[in-house]
Formats: structure tokens, sequence, C-alpha cells
């Protein structure tokens, strides 16, 4: 990815913009903030992207945030496009380094991961969670479920999935875009546990992780998922049929198998272009359709 910014993410039946760089809609959107799912009738994402807890700082997308003050806005060291699909952006902060990488895989779901590297000589405890902003659907509802949040509505429902957390937030945000109770959450560790049932003009607002110990000059990593379905019962199946920790391996196969279905590049030369633009394609597309302005930025 020569200019960082928003790119086009999906699979079969999901089409959407993703990007860590500066929000365009507002303070808080970043990471996934556009996504439709098995047609181009509702937007339902607003923000989806991991966010670290680190002391009285929290990261997600590019922004570096504390209790008093407005967001510190980050330029990222890389950002590029692995395999043609998956989206990585590294960004550097005097207590630590992140990479996080997102991608669409299967019928209808989405990983993500972030790589934390201590830059500090000091192991401590840091909190990471998968950060997400749906926006309104009618009767909309959402709790935590298990190992997972599962949140829906008249229109659809979406599992937000990590492995063994231990900690959760689900708050109403209003229907603006000035957006702030769901950080202000995490970072005053306030007890929003839910289940929560929004107004239909509300966003909803879902953290869920896990305390992990960041060792002295070392990694972690922390993995999460979205899963999409219109029915409680399809999303549970869809849930079970595959492990969290298995999503990456699942796109890579995924996307390997839709490039062979097709013709190699006549020139070769062309070769990593061509299949980021045919994973694009893809991308943008639900049913044989895209709609006129993906981004509804315009």
């Amino acid at each position: 990815m020569k200019y960082p910014g928003l790119s086009i993410i999906g699979c079969e039946k999901l089409a959407g913009m993703y990007g860590v760089n500066e929000g365009i809609i507002d303070g808080k959107g970043t990471g996934v903030r556009h996504l439709f799912y098995d047609g181009f009738d509702l937007d339902l994402v607003h923000s989806a992207v991991t966010l670290i807890k680190d002391g009285d700082r929290i990261y997600y997308g590019n922004r570096m945030e504390k209790k008093a003050g407005h967001p510190v806005h980050g330029r990222p060291l890389d950002s590029y496009v692995e395999k043609g699909f998956c989206f990585s952006d590294t960004f550097e902060y005097e207590q630590l380094r992140k990479t996080d990488k997102a991608f669409g895989f299967g019928e209808s779901s989405l990983g993500f991961s972030v790589d934390i590297e201590n830059r500090l000589h000091i192991g401590r405890d840091i909190e990471v969670f998968a950060y997400v902003l749906l926006r309104p659907q009618k009767n909309m509802e959402a709790s935590r479920q298990g190992d997972q949040v599962v949140a829906g509505g008249q229109h659809s429902q979406v599992s937000i999935r990590c492995e063994d957390p231990d900690k959760h937030f689900i708050v109403e945000e209003g229907p603006t875009g000035f957006i702030y109770r769901l950080t202000s959450a995490v970072l005053y560790d306030e007890a929003f546990e839910g289940p929560v049932r929004p107004l239909d003009t509300s966003l909803t607002g879902v953290l869920l992780g896990k305390k992990i110990h960041l060792p002295a000059d070392g990694h972690v990593a922390f993995q999460w998922t979205m899963d999409f379905e219109r029915s409680e019962e399809a999303l549970h199946q869809r849930t079970q049929s595959y492990p969290v920790g298995q999503a990456k391996d699942l796109a890579t196969a995924y996307w390997t198998g839709y490039l062979e279905a097709g013709h190699p590049a006549a020139h070769q030369t062309y070769g990593a272009q061509e299949r980021i633009n045919r994973i694009a394609i893809k991308s943008a597309m639900i049913g044989g359709f895209v709609p006129a302005d993906l981004t509804g930025e315009l």
C-alpha cells in the first residue's frame, strides 16, 4: 500500500471500507468503518479495530488517548497488504510498538490480530480488546454469551469473539458523531456489562478482551473475529465451525482458492498488482453488485 488510507475489505457476503489512519467520519471512526452484509441495504459497522490499554493510555487505530485531552494521531511506520488480502499497519509509541492486521474470509467473516512489542525494559500487564461500534438497526440487542458478544436486530446478527476473554463492556452510544462512552468505559474501568437494548437511532459499543502480561523487551499477540448471519441459529453454527486461532489460515485458503479459479496475469511483471486488484474487486461486490459509492464518504 503505497498511500495509506481507506481500502476495500470483504469476502463472499461482506463488503466494506478499512483504514487505521486519520478518520474521515469523526474522531472515533477507525478500522472497519463501513460494512455491508448480504446486500447494500444497511451499513452495519461504524468502527472495528483492536484496542490496547496500557496503564492510563489506550491505543486504537492511529490514536493514542488518555483520560484528559484529545486523542493524539500517529502515522504508521509501515503500511502494506500482505498476500493481497491482509491489511497490515505498524505504529510506534514511547511504550510499545503495535502491528494491526485485518482481513475478510469465507461467507461472512472478518479476522483481526495485533502484535505488541514492549519498548520498555520492564514487564507489565496490559489489556487488549476487540473495539466495535455497531450502527443502528431496529430492535437491536447486545449481550455477552460465553466467549463472545452477540448483537443483532431486525436486519442481521453479529458475533464478536476472542479466545478466553475475561472482560467486556457494552454501551449505548448516541446517534451523533460525538462518541465517547465506550472509550470512557475502558479508560475509567466503568461497569457497563450489558445487556443493552439501544434506541433504534443509537450506536452500540462493544469491547471484548482480556488481560495479558507483556514481558520485558518481549512480544504478545491477540486475535479476534466477527461473523455475520441473518439468524441466531445460523450464527451459532458459524461460530462453532472454526476456532478464532484458525482465522488467518482459513483466509489464506479462501483467497488462494478464489485466485486459482481464475486466469493468471498475461504479464507476470504485474502479478502482485493483479492479485491485489482481483481481491479488491471481489471484496467490493455482493451477489455481483457493487454500490455507486461504497465509501459513503463523498
